[in-house]
């Protein structure tokens, strides 16, 4: 799926995203929130490529994965994002991923990986 622009929300406060993605996502451009996540790869499949974007959310502090973008497995590539979080910008918990450029702003981690 390629995503050109538009207004995405995700209003579950239980883990929901704006897009979970389990196959090839690229996103030029858009807006992105979710009560917990905005983008969430969930499968060793997945590839997510973001080139540009506004993405915001993860306010449950309470979660152990409240990032704004997620990378839970599969390929992430950030070549552009403007991100604010009132946790965490972006988790790397698995899979490959790759930031080039952006703006990533939290209150806890700009960027976690383990």
């Amino acid at each position: 799926m390629t995503v050109e622009s538009g207004n995405y929300f995700g209003i579950d406060t239980d883990g929901g995203a704006a897009i979970f993605n389990y196959a090839k996502l690229v996103i030029n451009d858009g807006e992105f929130y979710g009560a917990v996540g905005a983008i969430n790869n969930k499968a060793a499949e997945a590839q997510t490529t973001i080139n540009g974007g506004k993405f915001g959310g993860a306010y449950k502090e309470n979660l152990s994965t409240n990032y704004v973008i997620q990378n839970n497995e599969g390929t992430l590539v950030v070549n552009y994002a403007e991100v604010v979080s009132g946790f965490g910008a972006i988790g790397a918990y698995g899979g490959t991923t790759t930031i080039k450029d952006g703006s990533f702003v939290a209150d806890y981690s700009g960027v976690y990986t383990v």
